[in-house]
């Protein structure tokens, strides 16, 4: 059989299969890399992460401290600013107490200034449920009193002695403590230096405003003791105490 000659015109090509790329190339590096860190931002003012974290410390504190601060001084200002208008009766404000004798510092070395004797009427004085019951007392010279409420020792008045009870000092006291410790000390100098100035009792007022302002003094030294049985009526007030200064041995 004659094979036909292919002509020209009717010549028929095969379809070419697709050409398989590879993408795998022998020449690429297959080791891991890591990624490399990230560079933070740096400081401000060049500080280092200790100092800047100490500085943002201080001053949160100064923030802090100075709200705590303006709280407190808007409730101080409030709790005063409340004082002139009416309160309310269901609701009760405390407001803190301003105590005008505290100072910025506790300095033991300065002056100690005492109200003036006219302007205090009335000094601590605790006297026993029953005036009758005596109540001891050490003078810081070692001296032994015994003193009771509500009695009196006037001027003028017959003394243990025979004479009358004579005040050899009046002085300025703001306690009976003081009153008792002079009169101790009265009779130590007439022990050692035998000044004649004898202290054998004395009389303390507490009230010391009217008592000052009327016979110069709220504490009198006496010369003398009371005698037995006058004028022991413990009715004379809480305010006014007598007492008497035990072996004083001064008698002569």
């Amino acid at each position: 059989m004659m094979q036909q000659s292919d002509s020209e015109g009717l010549q028929v090509y095969g379809a070419e299969a697709p050409e398989a790329i590879s993408y795998y190339s022998p020449t690429k590096d297959d080791t891991f890399l890591e990624p490399l860190p990230q560079r933070q931002a740096p400081l401000p003012f060049g500080l280092g992460i200790w100092t800047f974290g100490i500085l943002i410390g201080v001053v949160t504190a100064i923030t802090v401290g100075g709200a705590v601060g303006g709280g407190c001084g808007a409730a101080l200002a409030n709790c005063h600013n409340s004082d002139s208008s009416p309160a309310k009766p269901a609701e009760t404000t405390s407001c803190p107490a301003l105590d005008s004798n505290i100072t910025s510092s506790n300095n033991d070395s300065s002056p100690y200034v005492q109200r003036a004797a006219t302007s205090i009427d009335l000094v601590q004085l605790k006297c026993p449920d029953s005036f009758q019951t005596p109540t001891t007392f050490k003078s810081n010279r070692g001296y032994d009193f015994t003193w009771y409420c509500g009695v009196n020792a006037p001027a003028g008045e017959l003394g243990s002695r025979g004479g009358p009870i004579a005040d050899v000092a009046p002085i300025i006291a703001y306690s009976l403590d003081d009153c008792l410790n002079a009169c101790g000390t009265m009779i130590e100098r007439d022990t050692k230096e035998q000044t004649g100035a004898k202290c054998r009792s004395v009389v303390f007022n507490a009230e010391m405003k009217a008592i000052v302002k009327e016979l110069g003094g709220n504490c009198f030294l006496k010369n003398d003791t009371k005698a037995g049985g006058s004028g022991w009526s413990f009715e004379e007030g809480e305010t006014l105490v007598y007492a008497e200064a035990e072996n004083t041995d001064q008698d002569s």
